[in-house]
Formats: structure tokens, C-alpha cells, sequence
């Protein structure tokens, strides 16, 4: 179905305010209004924002990424999985990783990771429970052929805390070059993040996954049927969001010379702990040459005035001030 905008209606695939399972990701213009794209995004766990990103940025970001990507050769990637077997870990054996972009490119990849509309939605999902969100991945990412789709998951089984959940992050993706089932776009089941699993996890599971028992995994990786399965499908100049709580995982890359090609970032909420550590990441002389808003979302910044400060209630920001 076309997408098109009025100024009265938004055309979409499904109207209802249930996620329909199977169905397929919405793909919205990113001019659509944002109370729809935040109603999309809370129902279905994950929105294709398309016209996000222009030609221009596309192309030039393509050109750091490809440059990055070629200094390590696979080889030398992949000498500690040469024994291994694609599918043996989440993490992929067919996959390349690389955290360094943001470094390479820190205005140009800094308008992907906040493109005005996607901090839109990443602020009005996240900023109920927290003052400020943290970014807490950057990633270049590569599947190459024959890597095979990996296990579904949900990202905020980085932070195994028992009880009730509240959102605690939302990933994107920019895709730089079309996804498709083919090239290993990821799949996903729309609505997972809503399921009684995503909002309550019993403290003894969390014990349970510390002591290597299997009752997280109704939280982390539950059984779900394979006809619920959608492909994330998405086309040059858009931006993938997903709640962290939303079952996906990559797909099987069954090309025989096709690259799949992302850049992956991630937030948080700013009193958490991200994935890497970003000021380690980016000190000081390596952050100051960063956007204003970048150097924010990397944790140069303070929670609530008190998280994160260099002396009780001092922005770590005046470190990238000095000279």
C-alpha cells in the first residue's frame, strides 16, 4: 500500500489500536504528525520513519562507514570464530561490529543519531521515568552472505530488573542500503513489547538467569511462533525505531555477494548504564570536537542535576570547556 499524506489523513496499513501480528512495519513520512507516529510506535513496539534523512547524508555517511569497514579485514575480524559455526551466538559469526564512526564523522553521523524527529519520539517514550535519555551504542554493522538470521530477543534484557517494567530504551536503525528479507533486514513480532513477559518479571527469574536456570528466558527469549514473524523492510533516508522491549532479531543473509550495511544506536535513560562506555569511548579530547547535543547524549551531562556529575551538582560538560 502507497504511503501519503494529507492534512487530514495518514495512510496506513492497519487503523486499529491493536498491533496486528504478522502484519507488516509501518512506514510513515517522517512530516506525519508525532502524536501518530508515538501512537504507532507504542502500539506496534516500532516505526520505519522514511524521508528522515536527505541524499546528502546518506552518501557521505556511506562513505565513512564503507572506509571504517575496510580497515579491518575479515581475517583478521573473525580469527577468534574461524572454529565456529554461523547461528552459535547472538552475536553472529558472519557479522562485523565496529564502534568507531561517531569519531570519524562526529556532524555527520551526529544528525543520524539526532534527527529532530526521532528525539522527538525517543524523549516522549523515555523521559516520563528520567530528566534525560543517554545514546548508549553506536555501532557500524555488516552481515555478510551466509550468516543465518539470529535469535529473537529483546535489548532490555541488558538490565535485569525484577518486577514491573517501564521502558528503559529505544534502537534504531538506518539502513545504507535498502533492507530486505534477502540481504538479512531484521525480523520482529510487532506488539511483543506489550505481552505480560515484557512487563513483569518475577525476581526469582533474575536469579535464576544469574545462576544460568532457564527462567529468564520467558523474559529475554520466549518460544514464539514462527508465522508472527515480520521483516523489516525499510528503503534508503529512513530511520528504524523499536521500543527495547520488542522481540527482533537479524536476519539470514542468503545472498551470495551482498553486504548488509547499518548503522545501529541505541538510548537510554540517563540514569542507567549503557552497553559501552561511552566516556571511555570518547574522552575528553576526543568529545569536545563533537556536537553540543552529541556530547550531551554520550554522558556529558547529569541526571536530575546529581547522576553523573564531576563534583556534587557540576556538569561533567565544563571537561570539554576547558582547553
Amino acid at each position: 500500500m502507497s504511503q501519503a499524506v494529507t492534512d487530514d489523513y495518514l495512510e496506513l496499513s492497519n487503523t486499529s489500536d491493536t498491533a496486528e501480528i504478522g502484519g507488516r512495519v509501518e512506514q510513515i513520512p517522517v512530516s506525519a504528525s508525532f502524536e501518530e507516529t508515538l501512537r504507532i510506535f507504542k502500539r506496534d513496539g516500532i516505526v520505519c520513519l522514511t524521508d528522515a534523512l536527505s541524499p546528502d547524508v546518506v552518501s557521505g555517511t556511506v562513505d565513512v562507514f564503507d572506509s571504517l569497514m575496510d580497515t579491518t579485514d575479515m581475517e583478521h575480524f573473525f580469527r577468534d570464530k574461524k572454529d565456529s559455526n554461523p547461528g552459535e551466538s547472538i552475536l553472529g559469526v558472519l557479522t562485523k561490529r565496529r564502534s568507531e564512526i561517531l569519531a570519524r564523522a562526529p556532524d555527520l553521523v551526529g544528525q543520524l543519531l539526532t534527527q529532530p524527529r526521532l528525539m522527538e519520539l525517543v524523549n516522549g517514550h523515555l523521559t516520563k521515568y528520567a530528566t534525560t535519555v543517554l545514546i548508549h551504542q553506536v555501532l557500524s554493522l555488516e552481515i555478510y552472505p551466509g550468516e543465518v538470521a539470529q535469535d529473537l530477543h529483546r535489548d532490555n534484557s541488558l538490565w535485569p530488573i525484577p518486577g514491573h517494567r517501564i521502558p528503559l530504551g529505544v534502537a534504531t536503525m538506518i539502513p545504507l542500503e535498502n533492507f530486505t528479507a534477502e540481504t538479512g533486514a531484521t525480523r520482529v513480532i510487532l506488539g511483543s513489547h506489550l505481552w505480560p513477559d515484557a512487563g513483569y518479571i518475577d525476581p526469582k527469574d533474575v536469579e535464576d538467569r544469574l545462576n544460568g536456570g532457564q527462567g529468564w528466558k520467558r523474559y529475554q527469549m520466549p518460544t514464539t511462533d514462527p508465522e508472527a514473524v515480520t521483516v523489516v523492510e525499510a528503503p534508503l533516508g529512513s530511520i528504524v525505531a523499536f521500543d527495547g522491549d520488542v522481540l527482533h532479531g537479524g536476519g539470514a543473509n542468503t545472498t551470495e555477494d551482498i553486504v548488509r550495511k547499518s548503522i545501529i544506536g541505541a538510548y537510554c535513560l540517563g540514569w542507567l548504564r549503557g552497553e559501552t562506555n561511552q566516556q571511555l569511548m570518547w574522552p575528553p579530547e576526543i568529545a569536545r570536537n563533537f556536537p553540543r547535543e552529541v556530547q550531551k547524549l554520550i554522558g556529558y551531562s547529569s541526571e536530575g542535576g546529581i547522576l553523573g556529575c564531576i563534583q556534587l551538582g557540576q556538569d561533567p560538560i565544563v571537561l570539554l570547556e576547558a582547553r
